[in-house]
């Protein structure tokens, strides 16, 4: 009986003995949790909503400059390499901000092709917040408007300067005829180039530009090109160039697209063919149609391209031979209106050339009727009709 009183007891101050080291554990283990709260504070909430509603780079650092939050555009980012936020340098500016509390932006340098324009300051006194945003693409399209507006500038200088020169020799040479006809010559050849020019620049802004539905409809490459090479054909004659004209297929060749963007990209190609053809050679034209593209060949025999120069020949004002090319007025930007108006159609521009050979410029243009851009664009076009008449 008494060992059975004894057990009891035993299990009694056993089970007090587990409650009371049960207790005590339970508070230890909230002081260790409160001790690391302190150590490691969470972020708060408020700033890690904000953060993930941006569409850019955005983290935030610990006090071991350890990543401890970044937002959904950060972790997709492709831009911004990983390493971005452990290089010494960064880890020496958010030092200086943790210990400082200043914050810091770095503006993306012009002489740099990484373009990270990034802005760090101080959270809570715990956290660093880091912005990044890659501008690359809005330097390099800053620097393609400050080389355009730089080489306009240039070619518009040349001949205005040249007629207001013109306007002064003539009054000087009044009293002599002929050479105020030779001046007067001179002078309708600036104003020439001047009015090309301006025109080029007029095509080129709307070639650059994206086209409302209400400007996109249906082309019929092979009639446009019909109508260009017949209105090339006295300037090849007066070339001694000839022409050979072929459509190679029985299905349509339409594809969507402003029809007079696409006219001048195919009188562009057509007078630069002719342009650099010798006399008694013959320049290629060539409409074909392809499973869902339609395609058109310019290809002619001139002196060709050097690679170095093939790859550069669709910038604005770029010219292989400027010497030869304002002789024969040529504006350096109907290549460039080219892409641009290929670009805005959904379609592509391609150059093959070999000195001493000759080139071929060919242009692919989404078809109608097999499922790709054009058809989409049309679709679109047509349900907007339909809103409006309703």
């Amino acid at each position: 009986m008494q060992s059975a009183w004894f057990g009891v007891l035993c299990g009694f101050i056993g089970l007090f003995v587990g409650f009371t080291f049960g207790l005590v554990w339970l508070k230890s283990r909230n002081r260790l949790l409160a001790s690391a709260d302190l150590l490691q504070p969470e972020v708060p909430p408020a700033a890690t909503q904000l953060l993930e509603q941006l569409d850019f780079f955005a983290v935030v650092l610990d006090k071991s400059f350890s990543v401890v939050f970044a937002n959904e555009a950060a972790i997709s980012h492709e831009t911004i390499p990983a390493e971005f936020v452990s290089g010494e340098q960064f880890i020496d500016q958010a030092k200086s901000v943790m210990r400082s509390g200043v914050e810091i932006t770095q503006q993306p340098d012009d002489s740099e092709s990484d373009g990270i324009w990034m802005h760090m300051f101080k959270l809570s006194g715990d956290f660093i917040i880091v912005l990044a945003d890659d501008r690359g693409e809005e330097q390099r399209l800053n620097a393609m408007r400050r080389d355009f507006i730089a080489n306009m500038s240039h070619e518009l200088k040349t001949p205005v300067a040249s007629i207001g020169l013109l306007a002064e020799a003539i009054i000087e040479a009044a009293d002599d005829s002929e050479r105020v006809s030779g001046f007067a010559a001179t002078m309708q050849k600036q104003s020439k180039r001047l009015a090309d020019l301006t025109n080029d620049i007029i095509l080129l802004s709307e070639a650059q530009s994206e086209p409302s539905l209400e400007e996109l409809e249906e082309v019929d490459i092979a009639e446009l090109v019909t109508l260009e090479v017949a209105a090339h054909s006295d300037y090849a004659q007066q070339r001694g160039v000839r022409m050979v004209f072929e459509l190679k297929s029985d299905e349509p060749f339409t594809t969507i697209g402003r029809p007079s963007g696409v006219r001048t990209a195919i009188a562009n190609l057509l007078s630069n063919a002719i342009k650099h053809s010798p006399s008694e050679s013959r320049v290629g034209v060539l409409v074909e149609r392809k499973v869902d593209s339609v395609i058109l060949q310019v290809t002619d025999h001139g002196s060709g391209i050097e690679p170095e120069d093939t790859e550069r020949i669709f910038e604005r004002f770029y010219r292989v031979d400027n010497a030869r090319t304002r002789e024969e007025g040529g504006t350096g930007l109907g290549l460039s209106i080219v892409r641009h108006t290929m670009l805005a159609v959904g379609g592509s521009v391609a150059v093959w050339s070999k000195p001493g050979v000759g080139s071929t410029f060919t242009l692919t243009f989404p078809a109608l009727g097999s499922g790709n851009t054009a058809d989409k664009i049309l679709e679109r076009k047509h349900k907007k009709r339909k809103k409006t008449l309703k």
